[in-house]
C-alpha cells in the first residue's frame, strides 16, 4: 500500500528523464570527470616539473654567459655549444609539453561547455 502510494506520487509528480537527458547528462559528468583529470595532470607536471624547468633556464644562461668568454679555444667552445644546445633540447621539450596540457585543459573545458548546451537545448 505504501510503495504504490509512493509509485503513484512519482507518476504524478515527478517529470521523468528522457533517454535523451540520461545521455546528455552522462555526457556532462565524463566531460567534468576528464576536465578534472587533466587539471590534476597539470598540476602534478607543475609540482615535478617547474622547478627542473626553472633550473635548466638558469644553468643555460650560465652556459650562455661562459660562451661569451673570448679566451676559449675550439673545443672548449664546441663542448660548451653542446651542453647549451641539449639543454635548449630539454627546456624546448617541457615547454611543449607544458603547453600540450595547457592546450587539452582548454579543449576539454569546451568540450564540456559543449555538453551543458547540449543538455539545456535538450531540457527546453
Amino acid at each position: 500500500m505504501v510503495l504504490e502510494s509512493f509509485y503513484g506520487f512519482v507518476e504524478e509528480q515527478v517529470e521523468l528523464i528522457s533517454r535523451e537527458e540520461k545521455v546528455a547528462r552522462n555526457s556532462i559528468i565524463i566531460a567534468e570527470v576528464s576536465l578534472e583529470q587533466v587539471k590534476n595532470r597539470v598540476e602534478k607536471w607543475h609540482k615535478e616539473s617547474d622547478h627542473v624547468l626553472a633550473r635548466f633556464q638558469v644553468e643555460r644562461s650560465y652556459i650562455v654567459y661562459s660562451l661569451r668568454s673570448r679566451g676559449l679555444t675550439n673545443e672548449p667552445r664546441n663542448g660548451i655549444t653542446a651542453e647549451r644546445e641539449n639543454r635548449d633540447r630539454l627546456i624546448s621539450g617541457m615547454v611543449e609539453q607544458r603547453k600540450n596540457l595547457e592546450k587539452d585543459i582548454l579543449l576539454k573545458r569546451k568540450i564540456l561547455a559543449e555538453k551543458k548546451m547540449g543538455f539545456h537545448e535538450i531540457i527546453n
